[in-house]
């Protein structure tokens, strides 16, 4: 049988500002707008291209 596996691989990932500083509403806003973006992408994908396989490194929640 041959099955194709879809690996889907992000890296490097950074969500948020110094953590000196003190987070705005509107940097969470645009946080919180990008992950979302990012799971509506993946949501919207054709079967044939949504991955078997998610692997995900290095995320920076700042």
């Amino acid at each position: 049988m041959n099955k194709k596996i879809n690996i889907l691989r992000l890296s490097d990932l950074h969500f948020g500002v110094e953590s000196n500083v003190k987070i705005s509403p509107n940097s969470n806003a645009r946080r919180k707008n990008a992950l979302n973006s990012l799971i509506d992408i993946f949501n919207d994908l054709d079967q044939d291209w949504r991955p078997d396989i998610e692997c995900l490194d290095y995320l920076a929640f700042l």
